[in-house]
């Protein structure tokens, strides 16, 4: 993510994948193309890193995480957008590889 590899992070979503906020993949790539293209650094850290049995038909692990993430324009350094939340990613099996096929949680970044 910090690097700014938008078919990086994408691989590692389900091409079903669901969000509380209701995006889909769709949405979620065009969103990480903003965010890629507005800031020249993006920085972030997460913590309390927790990963149990998912409880849930249909997916294998529960992942749960606080991420903390910070965009900054090189011409401006003044100029910062900072989120930071608790995420609850369900991770599933999807042709042989592990991703995640829904996200709970998390900020606007």
């Amino acid at each position: 993510y910090s690097g700014g590899d938008i078919n990086g992070v994408m691989s590692c979503i389900a091409r079903d994948w669901e969000s509380s906020t209701g995006q889909s993949p769709f949405d979620l790539d065009n969103r990480l193309n903003n965010i890629f293209s507005t800031f020249d650094a993006i920085s972030v850290e997460i913590g309390g890193l927790s990963i149990q049995p998912s409880e849930a038909p249909n997916y294998v692990a529960k992942v749960s995480y606080f991420i903390k993430i910070e965009g900054s324009l090189s011409s401006n350094p003044d100029i910062k957008h900072h989120d930071e939340g608790q995420v609850t990613d369900y991770i599933k099996e999807e042709n042989g590889q592990y991703v995640i096929g829904k996200t709970v949680g998390s900020g606007g970044f």
